[in-house]
């Protein structure tokens, strides 16, 4: 179930909005993924679809953001990060978002996935 989930977040995985480029490396149930984006851009990243009774969470948030949310899309159940540097910020953001799989009831696994964003001017 782990594999399957963390593929489907991978194969899903999208940057809109001032894209230079994108990382990620993957062991067991951690993520970690690099994204460069411009000053003063908007990050919007597709964690794709999860399970209806999984949950989603941003449980470290970062420091530099003026907005750092989980929007789901109404339209096609799918979820997203969006993430705006705070205006002048250009280093490296980091976020840690938590992905908590059910089966009917209380969360049997979870994947950890760590976001670092690299802003540039």
């Amino acid at each position: 179930m782990k594999k399957y989930i963390g593929c489907v977040l991978l194969a899903v995985l999208s940057l809109f909005a001032c894209k230079k480029s994108i990382q990620t490396d993957s062991t067991g149930d951690k993520y970690n993924i690099t994204a460069e984006i411009k000053q003063d851009s908007l990050l919007h990243y597709s964690l794709g679809n999860i399970g209806i009774e999984d949950a989603l969470k941003i449980s470290m948030s970062p420091l530099h953001a003026v907005i750092s949310e989980l929007i789901k899309d109404p339209t096609d159940d799918s979820w997203y990060y969006n993430y705006k540097t705070a205006p002048g910020f250009s280093s490296a953001d980091r976020i840690t978002l938590m992905h908590y799989i059910s089966a009917g009831g209380p969360p049997v696994d979870s994947v950890t996935i760590y976001l670092t964003i690299e802003v540039i001017q």
